[in-house]
């Protein structure tokens, strides 16, 4: 094999293990974990906080019940109470939303927060906890917020305090008082798992004595988009296209889809095969979306041919694996800015030991066709792809910045070693371009190979993979 072929092989490699051209990517783990074998069944980011709920009294080396918030500017946990008890709720959390003014919506198994005999469901604002009415008489399994008010799915059939009206597990709080949405209607509460609002609509699945539906909700008017043959986990609406994930493999009774399923206003379709386990019974819990790619998050060792570990990426044609995949099964997913952050009940994601949690470091997208001295206005550094790459004397390397930092760019070798470094300095906000000579910092030409490009401006940081032809 040739000098050049052999670097070519070594390049299709590492893309292949870092997710393709679109950059370095990576698994991390944030904080200590969870005592008492501990599990989560929910995350939800909202700005620069990201909420973990579900069964643990311990998290980052704090004592806390079951709730807990990560913050990303100060890359530390901090807890929804007082720290003498932990705060949080008196038992299993399984469902987490915020509102536009930051408060939080807890649904779960509880019989109390701190302060509070909150049943079931509270809501965290102003640093105390709100008991809504004292809370529901049974397990809340979803809750969003919606129109300025609380929405609850789950097994119960009452407020807290047995007073009328028929719940029916499906109410909202109008912000004195629990009311029905759909009263009239039955509804077997235990199977209600997600809801998802989007485009001014409420998106929800329900069982009834006919089986599992899908519904749109718009405040007044409830319309049924599709019968399932098993459960909904989770929900993700992108633009017109709604998508659906669960252990379900027919549609209304003729579409084949494994776990997964797409709708585009009027039809729906199955996605690559769908996802398939050799271990157990395949099910999709948790999507997210990041650029063009759609993260699917569940308990599966394929999706369509390609050989997975319970977590893929969909690109709107073909599936791709993220670096190991976790050892075990994912039961929620959430992202903020190019950080995918994935709780569940694993040990190991990629090479990296996680205590039931992780974050998986994306590298965001470069959209501007030249550099400018301007404000570009993304909220995110960004490299763009060099140009030439690969390349044999010189290279330019174009990048972003959201805001004024200190900002380093610098090179690295397949082992990790310091090779240049092009920047180190205060920059301002907009997009720069530098040119790489393909020289180390002694000025010496640098061997023909894979190198790393790694970009960190304030606490952010994004990487690229460049080669060095002979």
């Amino acid at each position: 094999m040739s000098r050049y072929a052999l670097i070519m092989v070594t390049v299709a490699c590492l893309m292949q293990a870092t997710g393709g051209a679109a950059g370095w990517q990576q698994w991390d783990n944030y904080g200590v974990g969870y005592a008492n074998g501990g599990h989560i069944n929910e995350i939800v980011a909202s700005g620069e906080a990201v909420y973990v709920g579900g069964s643990f009294d311990q998290i980052g080396g704090k004592t806390a019940k079951n709730i807990a918030k990560w913050n990303c500017g100060t890359g530390s946990w901090s807890i929804l109470g007082s720290n003498l008890s932990g705060g949080g709720v008196y038992g299993e959390v399984n469902a987490i939303a915020v509102d536009g003014s930051g408060n939080v919506y807890v649904g779960g198994e509880f019989n109390g927060t701190q302060g509070t005999t909150a049943r079931n469901i509270a809501k965290w604002i102003g640093g105390v906890w709100d008991p809504l009415g004292g809370g529901l008489n049974g397990k809340v399994n979803a809750v969003a917020y919606y129109k300025g008010k609380m929405y609850a799915m789950g097994l119960f059939g009452y407020t807290a305090n047995g007073q009328s009206p028929w719940l029916n597990g499906f109410a909202r709080w109008n912000g004195s008082q629990w009311e029905a949405v759909l009263p009239g209607q039955h509804w077997l509460g235990w199977y209600s798992n997600a809801m998802a609002v989007a485009d001014d609509k409420l998106y929800y699945n329900r069982c009834s004595l006919s089986g599992m539906g899908f519904y749109k909700y718009d405040g007044n008017t409830n319309s049924i988009l599709g019968m399932f043959d098993g459960s909904i986990y989770a929900i993700l609406v992108d633009g017109s296209d709604v998508y659906v994930g669960g252990d379900f493999t027919v549609i209304n009774s003729n579409i084949q889809a494994r776990g997964i399923a797409k709708y585009n206003g009027a039809s729906w379709c199955e996605l690559g095969g769908g996802v398939s386990s050799q271990t157990g019974y395949p099910a999709v819990t948790s999507l997210v979306k990041y650029n063009d790619r759609i993260y699917v998050g569940g308990e599966f060792t394929a999706a369509g041919a390609v050989p997975v570990n319970n977590i893929v990426a969909w690109d709107g044609n073909n599936w791709s694996s993220l670096i190991g995949g976790t050892n075990k099964k994912i039961t929620a997913m959430a992202r903020t800015r190019e950080t995918m952050f994935v709780g569940g009940d694993f040990s190991k994601a990629g090479r990296t030991t996680c205590y039931k949690h992780a974050k998986y470091v994306l590298t965001p997208t470069c959209n501007l066709a030249s550099p400018a001295p301007t404000n570009t206005g993304v909220h995110e550094i960004a490299l763009c792809p060099a140009r030439p790459n690969p390349c044999r004397g010189s290279t330019e390397i174009r990048y972003n910045l959201p805001q004024p930092c200190r900002t380093t760019l610098k090179l690295y070798n397949v082992s990790g070693q310091l090779v240049r470094t092009l920047v180190d300095e205060e920059r301002p906000s907009g997009s720069f371009s530098v040119n790489w000579d393909c020289r180390d910092n002694r000025g010496d030409r640098v061997a023909a190979g894979v190198y790393l490009c790694h970009l960190t401006g304030g606490d952010q940081n994004s990487s690229q993979t460049l080669i060095v032809l002979p």
